[in-house]
């Protein structure tokens, strides 16, 4: 089982005793930039831990423009690659691996152009590369040559 998207909260009132903060640590995670998974269900605003259920964030900070079919994409690896482990030890290690994989599937799609990245992000730093255009000949309209991006012309 799975979520995506979902923005976590969590606030622990520092007047409850330590169970709570200790009932979270007890919790495995892997957090790449793009990948959060975690042991846990989210219930309200908190992560209750769940040795059953994994929970998956994709995209925390909203760095990409996300449409249904890409994110179905990111969904189907991930099931794939927790099947692939069906039998192993979960352990924060094989978490990891899972998050690589799911980060080199987002790139993936980045590069196909089945995502891009959102200008509206509050820092542009292209964490998965600049944006790439492919070079593009323009015709010249002065002489009626190709000019490329370069600035040369290239029907002389």
């Amino acid at each position: 089982m799975y979520r995506s998207r979902y923005h976590p909260e969590l606030r622990l009132d520092n007047t409850e005793d330590n169970r709570e903060a200790d009932r979270l640590s007890a919790m495995l995670k892997s957090t790449t930039r793009h990948v959060h998974i975690f042991t846990a269900e989210v219930q309200g605003e908190t992560f209750v831990p769940s040795d059953k259920t994994l929970t998956l964030d994709i995209d925390p900070d909203n760095e990409f423009i996300w449409n249904d079919d890409a994110l179905k994409q990111v969904y189907q690896q991930f099931e794939r690659l927790v099947a692939s482990y069906n039998g192993e030890d979960l352990t924060e290690y094989n978490l990891r691996r899972i998050g690589s994989e799911l980060e080199n599937c987002i790139r993936d799609l980045l590069q196909k152009g089945a995502i891009a990245y959102n200008l509206e992000h509050r820092v542009l730093n292209y964490s998965m590369g600049r944006p790439q255009s492919a070079l593009r000949e323009q015709p010249d309209s002065t002489q009626g040559n190709t000019v490329d991006y370069t600035g040369k012309a290239a029907n002389q």
